[in-house]
């Protein structure tokens, strides 16, 4: 501008474009000197990008107005003011924009803010307002801003169009104001605008949905309302009846009305459903659902409430029914009982009264019995006398008086009892004495009638037999004395007391008195005949016996036999020492005899068995003890004689050895080679000791080490086993999995064996510290061959489970339900035995059924564990745990029916044991019955008490 207007100021042609902001400073500081304009602009308010189009347009105006004035330069003054108004123009159209910009994208924000309000209304009215009042901002407000949006590009298109026409910078909008940032704050506003549509919808959807949901549950309180307002009404009514009959029907038709009220809860449980769904979906009419909800229960608790008022005055009058059922019960056993208590029968014989007693006993036992129900039956009439109970299914006074009636019934009757039973305890003590007193005498007839017998005994053992007899029958007699005594004390207090029967009684008592006299008397002659008897069978016993081995002995020491040398010789003299022993034993026996002889009476001594025998006997015993004693020395000589031979060749052989050993010998000449040997033979005595402590220390770490050396060889055997890796074929898959148990079981068993050889290594250490080195070493290879082991044992299981997991627990399963089919079909038999042998077969089959059960109880939890295990894969989860459950159900539902059979088989025992035990009591019967029919009494007292004991053992 100033070298167009004044190009005398300045030198344009010196001026250089690279070097602007000189430029721009030289140009401000000459229109400033020479033209008088104000410097308003500095270099840096210019040589920027963007620079303030305002300023420069002010500043530019001051050019304008000082050219202006200037006549010469009219022209160029119009051309300045030219260009001002098209930039003043530019810059009305620019704030024009920025202010339509502004305002569009304010809109834009808050419609976005609108939209996005989630708060949406809570009935299907007011949502369907908002839906409609969205529509209408689609149709009228959204338009109109759409084609603000057009202008606003068409209007920028037109600034820059004109800036560029002009020769201007082109426009370009501040940050946020940009066409791009309106497309895209529109693109905002129309996703806002989708998802609000989407939420109208939705929430008007579930509220018409709620709005059902409403109505049904409106028609389902209705008609629990009705049901059970109706309910209510019909257990109100009490029409029990007047008998046990009509009470237990009406309890059935209780218990039909509680069964379908109880029943019916699901469908109350349903109302209380659907209000809970109602107030989980915050329905806006939740209030009154409620309230009709609490209703409903409310309804249902009063109608359980009336029902259990009901059912406990239901129970009052069945309890009072079968109170009076069980009153009358008793009145008509008290009135048959007192006609059996009034009977005059006291028994005509023992037999008869006890029978009689017996049969007392257990109607007293009856009575007793009946005391404790009529206690229990007033007890239970104790509710009914009350005038103070609520409820009265009966008047009071009428339980009352039928309780009171009970009592005096009862107290008839057991006064009745007590003089029955004295009456026959009177009759039995009566019968029992004379029982005894016969029972005392017949024995006592029978034992004088044996006592009478004169035999004695044919030989020593039945004379001993006879007396050991007769002594048994002494104390059997002493025994008896007793209850004789008793007897006839019982006898002698009811002659005191005045007995009916006390004249028979008396002449009872001296009967026996004399009888037990004269017994006694017997008795004492008997035992001394068996006595003596015993003393002469015994010396000729004895002195048989004493003959006998008189004789024996006899010719052994007659024999003339002295061995051969000296062990022979020992042997005989060591024999006829014993000899001379038993020699010695027998001169008691001797002297024994001799007393016999001495006690024995005079009329014995003059039998042959008796008369010189003992005399004979000493002799014979003297020439005995003769031969012994020379036989001995006999014996005595050749011993000593032997012993001379043993000795001389003995020593004979010593000096030949001794001789041989001298002649090859080496003297040493000095002491000191005499004292190298001894101390040589010292060490070599040492070596040899030292030697054998080592062997028997070596023998004791070969046994060690042999038993680690088999265990070894078992712990290699066993670990090829488990290295077999073959369990990646699901072909007996199943099979494999049951070896590889029974390995880890037969592994776990021996683990012992590895216990006992460490603590005998143990123990072999302690005592011998220097094998330490190799038991520990042969301890710590056994224990890492053992842990080497399990690990693969270990690893193989896991591996023989993981290779074919799903397999393996589809055959366990399949397996295993099989089994379980296979044990119900057994369970389910109708079989249980046609006898007791085949029960019992049937018992033990089914205790190995339970036994089994145990066992695989143990593989149901394994197969849980592997459904565990295969639950952590998603594939065929629902298959793996309904066969899991499947399997698991089935082995539960096994162990009722499982018992069940074991009480039906228990019970079919007991039938065909008591059959059986029945069977046999009657062929025992059969089979005596002929000797209880037999009319054979017996023609002697012999062949009478032969009967009699065959009767007794029968």
């Amino acid at each position: 501008m100033l070298q167009s207007q004044r190009p005398d100021v300045i030198e344009f042609d010196n001026l250089k474009r690279s070097n602007a902001h000189y430029n721009l400073q030289n140009a401000f500081n000459v229109a400033e000197k020479d033209l008088g304009l104000t410097k308003l602009l500095d270099p840096e308010d210019v040589n920027v990008d963007q620079p303030d189009e305002k300023s420069i347009i002010t500043y530019v105006a001051t050019y304008y107005h000082y050219f202006s004035k200037m006549k010469a330069l009219a022209v160029e003054g119009k051309r300045v003011g030219k260009v001002l108004d098209y930039a003043i123009e530019a810059d009305q159209l620019i704030d024009k924009y920025e202010s339509l910009a502004s305002e569009l994208l304010q809109w834009i924000e808050q419609t976005i803010g609108t939209l996005n309000d989630r708060q949406l209304a809570n009935s299907l009215n007011a949502v369907q307002n908002q839906l409609q009042a969205f529509n209408s901002y689609r149709t009228v407000e959204k338009p109109p801003k759409f084609t603000e949006k057009g202008n606003l590009e068409v209007l920028l298109f037109t600034i820059r169009s004109k800036m560029r026409a002009n020769n201007q910078k082109v426009y370009m909008p501040r940050e946020g104001k940009l066409i791009s940032d309106i497309n895209k704050a529109w693109e905002r506003l129309e996703k806002a605008e989708h998802e609000r549509e989407l939420a109208l919808r939705n929430e008007l959807i579930r509220q018409e949905k709620l709005e059902m949901l409403a109505a049904r549950f409106d028609r389902k309180a209705a008609m629990r309302e009705t049901w059970l307002s109706e309910n209510q009404r019909l257990v109100s009514q009490d029409n029990f009846g007047t008998d046990l009959g009509a009470v237990e029907a009406a309890t059935r038709k209780h218990e039909a009305i509680e069964t379908d009220i109880g029943a019916y809860w699901e469908r109350v449980a349903a109302v209380e459903s659907v209000a809970k769904e109602l107030e989980a979906e915050r329905y806006h009419d939740v209030r009154r659902v409620t309230a009709r909800r609490d209703n409903v229960l409310r309804l249902w608790e009063y109608l359980k409430e009336l029902l259990a008022a009901r059912r406990e005055r239901l129970n009052a009058h069945r309890d009072l029914q079968r109170l009076f059922e069980e009153m009358r019960y008793i009145m008509d056993w008290m009135a048959d009982m007192k006609g059996r208590l009034q009977s005059q029968d006291s028994g005509k014989h023992l037999h008869d009264v006890l029978d009689l007693l017996q049969k007392h006993t257990l109607v007293e036992a009856d009575i007793s019995a009946q005391a404790e129900r009529i206690k229990v039956v007033q007890g239970s009439a104790q509710r009914f006398t009350s005038y103070e109970q609520a409820y009265k299914p009966c008047e009071p006074g009428l339980v009352s008086e039928k309780v009171d009636q009970l009592g005096q019934a009862y107290e008839e009757l057991g006064q009745l009892a007590s003089n029955r039973k004295v009456c026959l305890e009177e009759s039995r003590r009566l019968w029992q004495f004379l029982w005894d007193i016969g029972e005392e005498a017949a024995w006592i007839r029978e034992q004088e009638q044996i006592l009478a017998s004169g035999e004695c005994g044919r030989d020593l053992t039945s004379a001993l037999h006879l007396l050991s007899k007769h002594e048994a029958f002494t104390d059997e007699m002493a025994a008896r004395y007793g209850p004789l005594s008793n007897s006839i004390a019982a006898g002698e207090a009811l002659v005191e007391e005045g007995h009916f029967g006390a004249p028979e009684v008396t002449e009872r008592i001296q009967d026996i008195h004399a009888q037990w006299a004269h017994l006694e008397e017997t008795t004492k002659l008997r035992e001394q005949s068996l006595k003596e008897a015993v003393a002469l069978q015994q010396f000729q016993t004895d002195a048989n016996d004493m003959e006998v081995w008189i004789m024996e002995t006899l010719r052994r020491v007659s024999s003339q036999e002295v061995g051969h040398d000296e062990f022979s010789t020992t042997t005989i003299a060591r024999k006829q020492r014993e000899i001379e022993e038993e020699i010695q034993s027998h001169r008691p026996g001797i002297d024994s005899m001799h007393e016999q002889v001495q006690a024995m009476p005079e009329a014995y001594l003059t039998i042959p068995q008796v008369e010189g025998r003992l005399p004979a006997i000493e002799q014979r015993f003297e020439e005995l003890e003769s031969l012994s004693v020379a036989r001995r020395q006999a014996l005595e000589g050749a011993l000593a004689l032997y012993r001379m031979f043993s000795e001389a060749g003995a020593c004979q052989l010593w000096v030949e050895e001794k001789e041989q050993w001298l002649h090859s010998m080496e003297i040493p000449t000095k002491l000191e080679d005499l004292e190298v040997v001894q101390q040589r033979h010292l060490k070599n005595k040492e070596n040899a000791n030292e030697l054998l402590t080592k062997l028997k220390d070596n023998r004791e770490l070969q046994h060690f080490l042999q038993d680690g050396q088999e265990l070894t060889l078992w712990i290699n055997e066993k670990m090829l086993t488990a290295q077999d890796m073959s369990y990646d074929e699901a072909r007996n898959l199943h099979s494999k999995w049951q070896k590889h148990q029974a390995f880890m079981a037969e592994l776990a068993s021996n683990k012992d064996w590895l216990d006992k050889i460490d603590k005998e290594g143990q123990a072999l250490v302690a005592e011998k510290p220097e094998l330490k080195p190799v038991v520990q070493k042969t301890l710590e290879d056994l224990q890492r061959q053992w842990e080497e082991l399990e690990g693969t044992t270990r690893t193989k299981a896991q591996c023989l489970f993981d290779a074919n997991r799903a397999e393996l627990f589809t055959q366990s399963c399949s397996s295993l339900d099989v089994w379980l089919k296979n044990l119900e079909g057994q369970l389910h038999s109708d079989d249980y035995g046609k006898d007791l042998t085949s029960v019992n077969i049937l018992l033990q089959k089914h205790q190995m059924l339970e036994n089994q059960m145990e066992v695989r109880e143990k593989e149901v939890q394994s197969i849980q564990s592997q459904a565990l295990a295969l639950s952590q894969e998603d594939a065929g989860l629902t298959e793996v745990d309904g066969q899991q459950k499947h399997v698991t159900d089935n082995f539960s539902n096994l162990q009722d029916p499982l018992k069940l059979r074991r009480q039906r088989l228990l019970a079919s025992k007991e039938a065909h044991q008591f059959n059986r035990d029945l069977e046999d009591e009657i062929l025992w019967v059969k089979e005596r019955m002929p000797l209880a029919d037999s009319t054979d009494h017996g023609k002697d007292l012999p062949t009478v008490q032969l009967l009699i004991k065959k009767n007794q053992v029968h």
